[in-house]
């Protein structure tokens, strides 16, 4: 099965990188090479605090807003509804998510019990 092909209701989801919210590059090589893809959504977070003066969301939104229509990615088949953009902001608190809140038992010692 190609990526973007469905069968049966088999979704395909493709994990891009950017530089910076108004990075497209990868997105747009994804989007170039699989032609056929039916795009649903496109799910981001940015790298701003998340705040209302967090413009890296919007900024983002835009950027693969124009992505999409560059490459032709437009909307479902039939071109009835376009992809959803859903973009989270603010980075803080994800490397404390990503932690254990304290050190796993082998790594405990008689001094930290």
């Amino acid at each position: 099965m190609q990526s973007g092909d469905r069968d049966n209701g088999v979704a395909v989801v493709a994990v891009v990188d950017a530089a910076h919210p108004g990075d497209t590059a990868p997105l747009e090589e994804w989007l170039t090479a699989n032609p056929t893809a039916a795009i649903q959504c496109v799910l981001g977070k940015t790298e701003g605090n998340g705040c209302v003066n967090d413009f890296t969301r919007g900024y983002a939104t835009l950027a693969v807003t124009r992505a999409l229509e560059r490459t032709g990615h437009t909307g479902t088949p039939g071109g009835k509804q376009p992809p959803a953009i859903i973009m989270s902001g603010g980075t803080e608190g994800t490397a404390r998510a990503l932690q254990p809140p304290f050190p796993p038992p082998n790594e405990r010692s008689e001094a930290n019990p």
